[in-house]
């Protein structure tokens, strides 16, 4: 018994079992027999049929935009050539039921190397449903580029019975169903692939010890970081693919970053180590040494960052300037800072023409201190100067420690005699303090002011001669440049 000798009960088992075998063949077989009883109503209906050669040739562009259109063509659809030239397709013939499965054949169609043939439901111009075979080829350039498609197709609705014409559609849905399965085959191996791929690079990632973030330049919005940088910043992976760079940097805002970002993707490279600050989901902030290159990845711009946390190194550095501007044991500064000073200032006074005041003090009798009680004693004596010192200078002033018990304060905006008050002052409060193991103390003050054609030298000297009367004069007092210059130093 031949296809056409089946009856209808025969050719519906034959779909059962094709169910059972194939799956997910159900939806389509239920989408197809409504094609069936359409083609059986267009049989009806169909009033032409062509009489002689039943091929019409029609031409696409490869987003299936009607290039050519013959005779036969229109025959066969109803539709004039001025109709559909410069048209698509899908707009025209293709049933909306039928759309996915046709765009489908059509892209499996644009990326093969030959034609194929295949038997579609169509529609006419005046809406009837066509049952048409289609033969088509596809058109490559030079490049082996696919440039277009040329089509033969026939109107095959009344060469069988609708059974058969069923029939032959299943059969070519069965191939189609397993050219598909073979196709999704080889799509899960190349993804099981790039999951590898994607594991291999998440272990590099998370082996790192930097904090590494990857963000899209697109959207500003992280869209990978490693595990040290939800370690050392406190949000889990989750919450840091809701977050953006901008979210973690307190001295940034977005738009700020956006440039950032944009100056990275134009150096085609990697951008220079730039030191920073971020901030953990606790609030705390830390510096680090940030290094940022560009990569493309599925059509986007991604920033690379990483991220090294320098706190140590800048606890160290700090130390190191420190040390090298301050007096280790009295924390004042040292002479170097005070030439950078005060090179600074006497531009600062001959440019503006303001006041500038230097006070330079000794503590009386220190030797005394030192061989009575030793040089540990003496240390902290100095300690507690220097103390006192800064309790009461202003923050504008500077405090030195010149050598051993010598000390100077540079008084910025401050005329003559406002610094002879502050220097008694200073005096007095040092007279009236009790220092462990050594009771009282008092010291002795020079202080002079900047004069024109001063230098940082000679506004010293004159200091230090003032400081060197007070403490031939009896110690404890405040002598000034202006005093030796009246002849009136006071007793």
């Amino acid at each position: 018994m031949n296809d056409e000798e089946k009856s209808k009960e025969e050719l519906l088992n034959e779909l059962a079992e094709l169910r059972q075998s194939l799956p997910g063949f159900e939806e389509s077989y239920q989408r197809h027999k409504q094609d069936k009883l359409d083609v059986i109503e267009a049989n009806k209906q169909s009033t032409f049929q062509a009489q002689r050669v039943p091929l019409a040739l029609i031409k696409w562009s490869v987003d299936f935009t009607v290039v050519e259109w013959s005779d036969m063509a229109e025959h066969i659809f109803g539709f004039t050539r001025d109709e559909v030239v410069g048209k698509s397709g899908f707009d025209m013939i293709i049933p909306e039921s039928n759309q996915k499965l046709a765009k489908d054949l059509w892209q499996q169609l644009l990326t093969s190397d030959g034609g194929h043939r295949t038997i579609s439901v169509n529609i006419a111009k005046d809406g009837t449903r066509l049952l048409c075979e289609w033969h088509n080829t596809p058109h490559t350039n030079d490049e082996g580029v696919v440039v277009g498609v040329a089509s033969l197709v026939q109107d095959i609705s009344g060469r069988k019975q609708a059974e058969g014409e069923l029939k032959e559609y299943i059969d070519e849905l069965v191939l189609l169903v397993k050219d598909r399965s073979i196709e999704l085959m080889r799509e899960v191996e190349r993804h099981r692939q790039a999951e590898d791929e994607l594991q291999l690079f998440r272990a590099a990632l998370d082996s790192s010890a930097d904090n590494i973030f990857l963000t899209d330049r697109a959207t500003m919005h992280f869209v990978d970081v490693n595990d040290a940088a939800c370690k050392d910043i406190g949000y889990t992976r989750e919450e840091f693919l809701q977050m953006g760079p901008h979210d973690i940097k307190p001295d940034y805002n977005l738009h700020t970053m956006v440039r950032e970002f944009d100056e990275v993707l134009r150096s085609e490279g990697e951008v220079g180590v730039i030191e920073t600050i971020h901030m953990k989901k606790d609030g705390t902030q830390f510096p680090v040494e940030l290094l940022l290159h560009s990569i493309m990845s599925g059509g986007r711009d991604i920033i690379v960052a990483v991220a090294r946390d320098i706190t140590e190194r800048k606890v160290f550095e700090n130390r190191l300037k420190r040390l090298s501007t301050t007096d280790e044991l009295t924390q004042a500064l040292n002479r170097r800072k005070y030439l950078e000073i005060m090179e600074r200032e006497v531009e600062r006074v001959k440019r503006h023409a303001t006041p500038l005041s230097l006070l330079i003090f000794d503590i009386d009798h220190f030797k005394v201190v030192n061989d009575t009680h030793g040089h540990d004693v003496g240390d902290e004596v100095l300690k507690a100067v220097a103390n006192l010192v800064r309790d009461n200078v202003r923050k504008v002033d500077y405090f030195v420690r010149w050598g051993g018990e010598e000390f100077v304060i540079i008084t910025p905006d401050t005329e003559i005699y406002k610094a002879i008050i502050f220097a008694e002052k200073l005096r007095a409060r040092m007279e009236e303090k009790v220092f462990d193991k050594v009771g009282t103390i008092t010291i002795s003050i020079g202080v002079s002011t900047f004069e024109k054609d001063d230098t940082q030298e000679t506004l010293m000297k004159r200091a230090d001669e003032a400081l060197y009367q007070a403490k031939q004069t009896g110690r404890n007092k405040v002598v000034s440049t202006e005093d030796l210059q009246a002849g009136n130093v006071p007793q």
